[in-house]
Protein backbone atom coordinates (compact mmCIF):
# COMPACT_ATOMS: atom_id res chain seq x y z
CA UNK A 1 0.00 0.00 0.00
CA UNK A 2 2.33 2.88 1.23
CA UNK A 3 5.77 3.77 3.31
CA UNK A 4 5.43 6.55 5.70
CA UNK A 5 8.91 8.21 7.17
CA UNK A 6 9.19 11.01 9.43
CA UNK A 7 11.08 13.70 7.07
CA UNK A 8 9.86 12.47 4.14
CA UNK A 9 6.25 11.70 3.93
CA UNK A 10 4.33 9.21 2.49
CA UNK A 11 5.45 7.16 -0.94
CA UNK A 12 3.01 4.83 -2.72
CA UNK A 13 4.78 3.84 -5.77
CA UNK A 14 8.02 2.46 -6.78
CA UNK A 15 10.59 1.67 -4.18
CA UNK A 16 11.52 3.15 -0.93
CA UNK A 17 13.80 2.36 1.92
CA UNK A 18 14.31 2.25 5.43
CA UNK A 19 17.94 2.58 6.85
CA UNK A 20 18.79 0.40 10.50
CA UNK A 21 21.78 1.86 12.22
CA UNK A 22 24.44 -0.14 13.15
CA UNK A 23 22.92 -0.45 16.63
CA UNK A 24 19.17 -0.85 15.29
CA UNK A 25 17.99 2.41 15.29
CA UNK A 26 15.42 3.56 12.62
CA UNK A 27 13.77 6.90 11.25
CA UNK A 28 10.32 7.22 12.86
CA UNK A 29 8.28 5.08 9.75
CA UNK A 30 5.39 3.43 9.39
CA UNK A 31 4.42 0.67 6.94
CA UNK A 32 0.65 0.11 5.67
CA UNK A 33 -0.15 -2.82 4.14
CA UNK A 34 -3.47 -5.19 3.07
CA UNK A 35 -4.35 -8.38 2.79
CA UNK A 36 -6.31 -9.90 -0.61
CA UNK A 37 -10.05 -10.02 1.52
CA UNK A 38 -9.50 -6.15 2.73
CA UNK A 39 -8.07 -5.71 5.65
CA UNK A 40 -5.25 -3.11 6.55
CA UNK A 41 -2.49 -3.17 8.96
CA UNK A 42 -0.23 -0.38 9.87
CA UNK A 43 3.28 -1.77 10.97
CA UNK A 44 5.01 1.07 13.36
CA UNK A 45 8.77 1.64 13.51
CA UNK A 46 9.80 3.46 16.54
CA UNK A 47 13.31 5.02 16.44
CA UNK A 48 15.24 3.63 19.91
CA UNK A 49 12.83 1.14 20.92
CA UNK A 50 13.76 -1.88 18.14
CA UNK A 51 10.57 -3.01 18.00
CA UNK A 52 7.71 -3.39 15.70
CA UNK A 53 3.86 -2.26 16.87
CA UNK A 54 1.43 -3.68 14.52
CA UNK A 55 -2.13 -2.17 14.63
CA UNK A 56 -5.08 -3.59 12.84
CA UNK A 57 -6.19 -0.92 10.92
CA UNK A 58 -5.13 1.70 8.44
CA UNK A 59 -3.01 4.73 10.39
CA UNK A 60 -2.37 8.01 8.90
CA UNK A 61 1.07 9.84 9.79
CA UNK A 62 1.87 13.05 9.45
CA UNK A 63 5.13 15.12 10.02
CA UNK A 64 5.20 17.91 12.67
Amino acid sequence: MDVWSKGEGKRADGETQILFSERGYVKQSAIHIGSEDGRKYTLVLSPFLGRVQVLEEYVEFEDS
